[in-house]
């Protein structure tokens, strides 16, 4: 009874409408969908083979435990304890773990949504986990075992809106407080990405080999094959959209010519950039089902 006369009470104070036709606000952004979760307390299956994974799909991060590294398009992030964030379509991203095991308690709820602009201000960006979080991830996580479908997306998209109006966003600075080198090598790679290794270690000033056995040593996969990864990654989202031809994505992607880059695309993807791009235009998560058929040879 009291929570019916709080109720009485709270809506009386609602003030009559002007116009009975007219209603207050629209949805910002089209509803998520197709949505899968999963939850890891040790990355130790990670450390076996690093891949630089890249897909049409979003990816919300919730950290309740120890700290993590990850890359996100060439920017390195720390996520602290309490801290997320959310991987949008077509990013390049991989997480940076030492060889020993690393125990953590991460939440990670993916799905599809229509292309929007609205979340772009979390690109590359952290936020805070607050308590309001926490409660509708109670929620979400109760729907998701319950298998009720019709609750499931809504609650995402209500955890989308409770990070934005927190106004808890942590503005990132493109480095990791323990990995200065790794941070610098990571960003010219992103920012120069037909830069070779000989190119890179003589900018940065360090030898060629120590840069090698550096980035191997601490993310886990060869230097010349995370390059080989991020320029497959970045044409296969580039042939994803009609706004460049194949020429064009070619040079984007650090190569000198159209034949040297076709070359190298079908080598990894086993198809054509042409093919690939009418494959994935009517059915996007075909791009998944083939970054995952990409194996690069960790030689070095």
């Amino acid at each position: 009874m009291d929570k019916i006369n709080s109720l009485i009470n709270s809506f009386s104070k609602i003030d009559d409408p002007k116009d009975y036709f007219v209603g207050k606000s629209t949805l910002n952004f089209p509803p998520p969908n197709n949505v899968l979760s999963f939850f890891r307390q040790s990355f130790e299956v990670e450390t076996k083979r690093y891949y630089v994974h890249s897909h049409h799909r979003y990816i919300l991060i919730y950290n309740l435990g120890k700290p993590f590294d990850v890359i996100v398009d060439g920017t390195l992030l720390s996520v602290e304890e309490m801290e997320g964030i959310l991987i949008l379509p077509f990013q390049n991203h991989n997480f940076i773990l030492k060889r020993e095991e690393v125990n953590t308690s991460v939440i990670f709820i993916s799905f599809t949504m229509e292309k929007n602009q609205y979340f772009e201000v979390l690109r590359n960006n952290k936020f805070i986990i607050e308590d309001n979080s926490l409660t509708l991830l109670m929620e979400f996580q109760k729907s998701y075992v319950d298998q009720n479908s019709d609750e499931i997306p809504f609650l995402v998209g209500l955890l989308l809106i409770d990070i934005l109006k927190g106004k808890n966003l942590i503005q990132t600075n493109n480095k990791v407080s323990d990995s200065p080198i790794l941070g610098h090598i990571i960003s010219e790679i992103h920012d120069n990405i037909g830069t070779s290794i000989l190119e890179m270690s003589k900018k940065l000033g360090y030898n060629e080999n120590y840069l090698r056995r550096y980035f191997k040593k601490n993310v886990g996969i060869s230097l010349g094959n995370y390059i080989l990864e991020i320029k497959t990654n970045k044409a296969m989202a580039l042939l994803n959209s009609d706004e460049m031809n194949i020429t064009e994505i070619a040079h984007e992607c650090g190569y000198d010519s159209i034949s040297s880059f076709s070359r190298s695309f079908k080598t990894y993807v086993n198809i054509s950039p042409n093919q690939f791009r009418k494959m994935v235009k009517n059915n996007p998560e075909m791009f998944a089902i083939y970054r995952n058929k990409v194996k690069f040879q960790d030689n070095e």
